[in-house]
């Protein structure tokens, strides 16, 4: 039997090695080695000796939505299957994913049982690209600020107004929503020097500064106030959010903060 050489690609190691493990399981599939950054996803899509990849949208380097595009302008005569697993569950991503070839879209967090029937599903038919729990698409009312959202979460979680990271993370959240469907638009290559200008500082100091204010509230916030405001088990015996990450949750929580608000 000819077995779907499966690569997953999620800048998260415990992620991959639950996933790894039950697809491991699974006589259908052959499983790579997998991959923590866009880059490394990209040039195994590139190689052509992969069958299915399952990606996070949030990675080093290149983010997902970037590696489907690249993939999808490659022109490639047999591309992999990509499905999305995300945590992130803003409309326009959804979407982006979709038009951008994704097969199907991943809510995390599912059970890896689900997630293999899935797959197999897709894969065993020529089924047009489906997004799981993909809500129609919606736009926001301007009458709600987005940025008193904003802050209102990040005070939640026990961020100071003292610290520059708890400004430099309100700015980043409103540009990574306002560039939602930038292809290519990145955290390290857009958001951070767009955001060191606004202070007049340096993107690394940026960087610094964020990932300071995150400590922090990992180190003040409880784990069941955590997994409230992020919709998943947060387990604190393992290392905090990355800046990515967190800046892409905190979108998240807003967009659908601003949705509940305008209903």
């Amino acid at each position: 039997m000819n077995k779907y050489k499966l690569l997953i690609a999620d800048h998260n190691k415990d992620q991959c090695a639950v996933l790894e493990k039950y697809f491991s399981s699974v006589p259908e599939f052959d499983v790579q080695p997998s991959v923590q950054n866009g880059e490394k996803a990209l040039q195994r899509a590139v190689l052509g000796d992969i069958d299915v990849m399952i990606m996070d949208v949030v990675l080093p380097g290149l983010d997902g939505l970037e590696v489907l595009y690249r993939i999808k302008n490659k022109g490639l005569s047999d591309p992999p299957k990509v499905f999305i697993h995300s945590a992130i569950s803003l409309d326009p991503v959804l979407r982006l994913s979709q038009s951008l070839n994704a097969l199907y879209y991943f809510q995390k967090p599912i059970e890896p049982s689900v997630m293999c029937r899935r797959v197999l599903e897709l894969l065993e038919c020529s089924a047009p690209a489906k997004i799981s729990n993909a809500p129609e698409f919606s736009v926001v009312s301007e009458d709600f600020d987005s940025e008193d959202v904003i802050t209102d979460l990040i005070r939640q979680m026990h961020i100071p107004a003292s610290l520059k990271g708890y400004h430099y993370a309100k700015s980043c959240v409103s540009l990574f929503i306002e560039h939602i469907n930038t292809s290519g638009y990145g955290m390290t290559t857009h958001i951070y020097p767009a955001v060191a200008k606004m202070y007049d500082t340096t993107p690394s100091r940026v960087e610094r500064a964020i990932r300071h204010a995150i400590s922090v509230a990992w180190s003040r916030s409880s784990p069941e106030e955590l997994s409230r405001m992020f919709g998943y088990a947060v387990n604190k015996n393992k290392a905090p959010f990355t800046n990515s990450e967190f800046i892409a949750m905190l979108a998240d929580r807003t967009a659908i903060k601003l949705k509940s608000k305008a209903r």
